[in-house]
């Protein structure tokens, strides 16, 4: 114990003493005085509680039990031991039932107790485990033998280490009827799941044959024995055995077949019996019919189908005559047939044999082909030969052999054999022209012309009719331009075709204004004269007579321009800007003609309004134009027109265009 302290007023040392004697172990509470003394004898007192508590219970002695194994029981368990911190004796105990005889493991609690009521506890397995298998009473099991069956078996005994009652059983399937040796297997079980086996041979030999009865009767037949019935022997084991036998039915062969029955029992053991079949043939074939037809024939006859006959056995009956072939000679021949069975017995029968000259010759195509020709044809007389004699007929008509016309014709010949006999044959011939005619010129050379032209006809050449001239249904004379078809007709119904291009250039009639928009200039220098008219009212005006015009009112204006004798006359072009100072403008109007429905206006000017004009000098349409000058017309018809531009200062442009969109 550790002494506490105190202070006196002197100063000096403290003793501190108690009344307590050590080691204090009396259980519960001891008050401990405590004397303090400074040494000038004043002392004073304190207690102090020591309490005594014991509340460990013990602590065995190894932290895990071993288990405790045993076969079949245990009949005593040692005690474990444990330790106390408060030292005395540790009392131990268990649950255990012993002996302990259950499979398996049983688990046994062990309780510490020390001498202050503290308890602890512990388990151990026990562990009972039987894992000996019963020992057969004999180490080798003796044979059981029998000739048919097995229907039980005497089963053999075991001792088990343990005690209780060792099941044996087996694996036999009662009765065993199988031949052999068929090997049965023991099986001893202690209970415990420990099991030994053990074999044991059922041996069934069967060694008998089956037992036959008397002889058997003889069979006899003319032609054949198709079945025979089979006789039964007995046998121990299996009991009833039909023969069986290799011979094979029918039996037709003609003399005395031994059958031999065998009688099997399946079991190695066979026994046999023979038995006679006696086929003896007596009758000869009968002939199908009573009496053989007539063979009529012409000219010869190289074959004779034979007749028939019928044999009580079958085996077929071979049927021959005495005809020397080919027969030729004209009337009657008598043919006599013999019937032969297979076992020599034979028949026989005539037959008439008359021959006659009917049929006229068969034409050597047996479909003449068609004459085919498209202008003329000529026809070769075709042959047949004569069914008798072989020889080569040639066919006669009274129809004409040579054909020009167009149409389709049939001739028919005659093919006569010198016996008088007559066959005929129709041909067909057929003309028909197919083929145009063939342009003498593969192409034909453009014909180019002012005003008008009237095109010479083309020639073409034709299979049938030689030279033949083109037409047209075009209107001559040509005008204007045009791709003219000329049609080639052989009067057969063939028709070809072929194409000329004809150009007619006429006069080239533009105009142009000039940059003040007054002045109007006829492009076309060449000329012979010009006129100029107002578009309004269709009248010339006056001093309007040159290649150029100065505009002297506001209007619309074209020009009448005769060139070689031949007129045309320009669009019309519109002047509004007379008595305004213009200025001169670079103007450029592109592509044109357009693309894709699209042209660029390039003028040196702000544009304040740009119209389409067409040739009659009317307004189609106010355009839309971009700041670049890019002006859309992909919604207007295709053809020639005019742009006419206005700027913001007053200034009128115009320029043609063509509109392809």
């Amino acid at each position: 114990m550790t002494a506490p302290t105190a202070t006196d007023n002197c100063g000096g040392t403290v003793t501190a003493t108690s009344n307590a004697t050590l080691p204090i172990t009396a259980q519960g509470t001891t008050v401990v005085t405590w004397t303090y003394n400074d040494g000038n004898g004043n002392t004073s007192t304190q207690t102090q509680n020591v309490v005594i508590d014991d509340v460990t219970a013990p602590v065995p002695t190894v932290a895990t039990l071993a288990n405790i194994t045993a076969q079949c029981s245990v009949t005593s368990l040692t005690a474990p031991t444990a330790t106390d911190n408060c030292g005395g004796v540790v009392t131990v105990t268990n649950n255990a039932t012993l002996p302990i005889t259950t499979q398996g493991t049983t688990v046994v609690t062990w309780t510490y107790t020390d001498v202050n009521g503290n308890s602890s506890t512990q388990t151990q397995n026990v562990v009972i485990d039987d894992i000996t298998a019963p020992v057969p009473t004999l180490a080798t099991l003796p044979n059981v033998t029998a000739e048919c069956s097995v229907t039980a078996l005497i089963p053999p005994t075991a001792t088990d280490n343990c005690a209780g009652v060792v099941t044996v059983t087996n694996n036999a399937i009662l009765p065993i009827t199988l031949q052999g040796t068929t090997v049965v297997t023991w099986t001893y079980n202690d209970g415990n799941g420990n099991t030994t086996t053990q074999t044991q041979n059922v041996v069934l030999q069967d060694v008998s044959a089956p037992l036959v009865s008397g002889p058997l009767a003889t069979i006899t037949n003319e032609c054949s024995v198709a079945s025979l019935t089979a006789p039964i022997a007995n046998d121990a084991c299996v009991g009833p055995i039909t023969g069986t036998t290799t011979t094979v039915f029918p039996i037709t062969s003609q003399g005395t077949t031994v059958v031999i029955w065998t009688y099997n029992d399946g079991l190695g053991n066979i026994s046999t019996q023979t038995q006679l079949v006696v086929i003896d043939d007596v009758t000869p074939p009968v002939p199908s019919v009573a009496t053989l037809a007539d063979v009529t024939a012409e000219c010869s006859i190289a074959t004779l189908t034979p007749p028939t006959a019928t044999d009580n056995c079958s085996g077929g009956v071979t049927v021959t005559n005495n005809a020397t072939l080919p027969i030729s000679v004209l009337g009657t021949t008598v043919v006599t047939w013999t019937y032969t069975d297979a076992s020599g017995n034979t028949t026989t029968q005539n037959q008439n044999v008359i021959l006659t000259d009917l049929t006229g010759p068969v034409a050597d195509v047996a479909t003449l082909p068609n004459v085919v020709g498209e202008c003329s044809a000529t026809v070769t007389a075709p042959t047949a030969t004569d069914a008798c004699d072989g020889l080569t007929v040639t066919g006669t008509t009274s129809d004409p052999l040579s054909y020009s016309a167009q149409g389709t014709y049939t001739i028919t010949w005659t093919y006569t054999d010198i016996s008088g006999n007559t066959t005929t044959q129709n041909q067909t011939v057929i003309i028909d022209d197919v083929s145009g005619p063939v342009a003498n010129s593969a192409t034909l050379a453009p014909i180019t012309a002012l005003c008008s032209v009237t095109p010479s006809a083309p020639l073409a050449t034709d299979n049938c009719d030689g030279l033949i001239t083109a037409y047209s249904n075009e209107n001559f004379p040509i005008t204007s331009s045009t791709l003219v078809t000329w049609i080639y007709e052989d009067g057969n119904g063939n028709i070809t075709t072929q194409t000329q291009n004809v150009i007619i250039t006429g006069v080239d009639v533009s105009t142009s204004l000039s940059s003040d928009g007054v002045e109007i200039t006829a492009n076309n220098p060449s000329g012979d004269s010009y006129q100029w008219i107002d578009c309004a009212t269709g009248d010339p005006v006056a001093d309007g007579t040159n290649q150029t015009y100065t505009a002297t009112s506001n209007g619309s204006y074209a020009v009448i321009i005769n060139e070689n004798g031949c007129i045309d006359t320009s669009a019309c072009v519109t002047v509004s800007s007379v008595g305004i100072d213009h200025l001169s403008l670079e103007f450029n109007i592109y592509p044109n003609p357009t693309v894709g429905g699209r042209f660029t206006v390039d003028v040196d000017a702000e544009m304040a309004q740009v119209e389409l004009i067409d040739v009659l000098g009317r307004v189609v349409t106010v355009l839309e134009f971009t700041s670049d000058g890019m002006v859309d017309v992909s919604n207007v018809e295709m053809g020639n027109y005019f742009v006419k531009i206005t700027t913001t200062d007053g200034r009128q442009l115009l320029a043609p265009i063509v509109v392809a969109n």
